[in-house]
């Protein structure tokens, strides 16, 4: 992962990269179908992608020059839905995601530091 963030040419410390690992949100597929769901606005998904975009164009890892992709066109619940029509899939997402989140992580909690819709990422230090 290290690696992955220098050629993205994001100084991060192994502390601050380790803590990434160690609290990542997590969220069950309805709490997925929510952040993607769009309704009369743009959705919560669809909102953080354009600023960590932009994020990436500040640290190089995108050209200058390219323009921000339409969120429409790339941050769907498509697959998600999908998922949630087909009983087996559903319940195989479900289990899984309560199998695999820590203990005292609850599937409604907040957005975490990779998906926020207040800006950019930051790098760490």
């Amino acid at each position: 992962m290290k690696q992955h963030y220098d050629v993205g040419g994001v100084v991060i410390s192994d502390a601050a990269m380790n803590k990434e690992f160690d609290t990542p949100p997590t969220f069950d597929l309805a709490g997925q179908l929510a952040l993607f769901n769009r309704g009369a606005q743009p959705s919560r998904g669809a909102t953080t992608m354009n600023p960590m975009a932009a994020f990436m164009k500040e640290v190089v890892s995108l050209r200058a020059d390219e323009a921000l992709p339409d969120p429409k066109g790339c941050v769907t619940d498509e697959y998600l839905k999908l998922i949630d029509r087909d009983t087996v899939l559903k319940a195989f997402a479900n289990r899984s995601h309560s199998a695999t989140r820590p203990l005292g992580h609850s599937a409604a909690r907040p957005l975490g530091p990779r998906l926020t819709a207040a800006g950019p990422p930051t790098t760490h230090r």
